[in-house]
């Protein structure tokens, strides 16, 4: 490359001075002639060099200016009270003067640094009034927990009106989702432990009860929800021998020893979970009716002795909004007790059930005197586990007393969906239908008709103000898709009774979404052109 003379330089200076005089921003850049280029000195910069992707990008030093919470593991187990430490100790570093017999290092006062912890002490007891912890006792930790609470330093306990959810597990061992209404066909319990390979899985109970919908419950693979306590190897024996190592269960520790202590250390409780316990009684109840601002309560894996001790548990706290029972279990009725007595908690707005043998629940509900009926006004229900015939009919007589108070509703792995009726739910705002079967007519001759399944549901339907329907559907074969009339589902859906209708999403196999799709199109294209419908996995 030749150097550039004078007389270049000197005309290349001219023409920057006449583009500034003339207005040109430094955006208006006039590109550079041919003899411009080749008169611009020194090499081309060097490129740097590629960042490998491998590499962990270094965190930016620029501070975020929003504040985001701790994640849930952290909050759930970082103690509060190290909080009021800190301050003390950073009060005690600014000011030189030591909070304990160790000797830290001397430094100058810092007005700010106190000025700061000083506020933050402040702070911290007005801003527990908004912070809604979880604490969790387990087996490992009960005997911390116990101490905290009726040790020397329980007095100076702060924490307790900040905690709103308890968790109190009985176990640590694993139980499998249906183990507690898993048999082996023939009405004996199984002697399987909660961690043994052998055990009833839930996606193959659920599989075993939709293909056997419409066998005999005998032969449904499901049992009483009585224990069998003739035999010594019983389920809650198998469990409670097998985990008597990570039980609650040892001198001074058990749930009512739990209970107790927090009914009077934590006293603003509004949630509370029990889960993992079996053979229990009506004794923990009076514990529940301590908790004056309970307003829900959540059972998981959990056996009771009869079903008279799970009515105490349910009325012990008349103030009760929500009710979550998963895996409920109870022994066989005796004569001495009973559960005329017990009454649901009138207030009750959620309902969660994720269990066998519901008829018996919804028939206690129901039988209150005649002089004082009880008048459901729940809003939200989710029910999951129909799977005999008694349970879809109570499920359907229990819908009809809701009546238009029901807002909400979600049914999971609904066997017998044809004996549930939502013509009475006229307040509907929600509905969701998990495993709904869709298959084939058989060739058989002698085989039943099958019904659009879809139709029947849509049929049911009074609701205007629906705004969203979601199915799960369960195709195994192409050919199902003929069993949906997709014609008269898009009548119905034209009908003003679906006016505000936003979604009808159909999830199922992702190899099935895209196909389904594609064939609803061709057959009524004004369904997809409305922009309701959807299809996912």
């Amino acid at each position: 490359m030749s150097i550039p003379t004078m007389a270049q330089l000197q005309h290349v200076q001219s023409s920057a001075q006449t583009n500034s005089a003339s207005g040109v921003g430094s955006r208006d850049i006039v590109p550079p002639t041919q003899t411009q280029t080749q008169a611009r000195p020194g090499p081309l910069p060097r490129r740097l060099p590629r960042k490998s992707i491998l590499k962990s990008q270094r965190p930016s030093l620029q501070l975020n200016n929003s504040l985001r919470p701790l994640p849930e593991s952290i909050t759930d187990r970082f103690p509060l009270e190290l909080v009021k430490l800190v301050l003390h100790w950073v009060v005690a570093l600014g000011s030189n003067v030591p909070s304990s017999p160790i000797d830290y290092p001397m430094r100058p006062p810092n007005p700010t640094l106190i000025a700061c912890s000083l506020v933050c002490r402040a702070w911290v007891p007005l801003c527990r009034t908004h912070y809604t912890p979880r604490l969790t006792v387990t087996p490992s930790n009960a005997s911390q927990f116990l101490d905290l609470v009726n040790g020397e330093t329980s007095g100076h306990l702060t924490i307790g009106q900040s905690i709103k959810h308890l968790v109190v597990q009985k176990q640590e061992n694993v139980v499998d989702h249906f183990f507690l209404v898993g048999t082996n066909g023939t009405g004996m319990s199984n002697n399987r432990g909660p961690t043994s390979p052998g055990g009833c899985s839930r996606s193959s109970s659920i599989s075993s009860a939709s293909s056997s919908a419409s066998s005999d419950s005998s032969a449904s693979g499901l049992r009483s929800p009585y224990r069998d306590t003739s035999s010594p190897a019983s389920s809650s024996s198998s469990l409670t021998s097998q985990s008597s190592s990570t039980s609650l269960r040892k001198p001074g520790y058990d749930l009512t020893d739990i209970l107790s202590v927090a009914t009077t250390r934590l006293p603003s409780i509004i949630k509370l979970t029990l889960q993992k316990a079996y053979n229990q009684t009506s004794q923990i109840a009076s514990y529940i009716a301590s908790f004056a601002d309970l307003e829900e309560l959540e059972l998981r894996s959990f056996e009771f002795g009869t079903f008279s001790d799970l009515a105490a548990v349910i009325s012990a706290q008349q103030g009760l909004k929500r009710l979550a029972l998963t895996d409920i279990a109870w022994g066989p009725p005796s004569s001495e007790d009973s559960d005329h007595g017990h009454r649901p908690p009138p207030n009750l707005q959620t309902l969660e059930l994720f269990m066998a043998h519901q008829s018996h629940l919804f028939e206690w509900m129901f039988k209150a005197p005649s002089t004082e009926p009880y008048t459901p006004k729940i809003s939200s229900v989710d029910i999951g586990g129909i799977m005999q015939l008694e349970d879809a009919i109570a499920v359907s007589r229990f819908l009809r007393k809701l009546g238009p108070h029901l807002k909400h509703l979600s049914l999971y792995s609904p066997s017998r969906i044809s004996q549930v009726n939502l013509v009475h739910n006229t307040n509907l705002e929600s509905l969701t239908i998990s495993h709904l079967q869709i298959a084939p007519p058989s060739p058989l001759p002698d085989s039943r008709p099958r019904s659009d399944a879809v139709c029947t549901i849509l049929s049911q339907l009074c609701a205007p103000n629906l705004t969203r329907i979601s199915l799960q559907l369960i195709i195994t074969d192409p050919d199902s898709f003929s069993c949906i009339d997709w014609k008269k589902v898009s009548e119905m859906l034209r009908q003003p009774r679906f006016r505000k209708l936003e979604v009808m999403e159909f999830k199922m196999s992702p190899r099935w979404g895209k196909w389904m799709m594609a064939m609803v199109g061709r057959e009524v294209p004004e369904l997809v052109e409305s922009g309701i419908l959807t299809f996912g996995g």
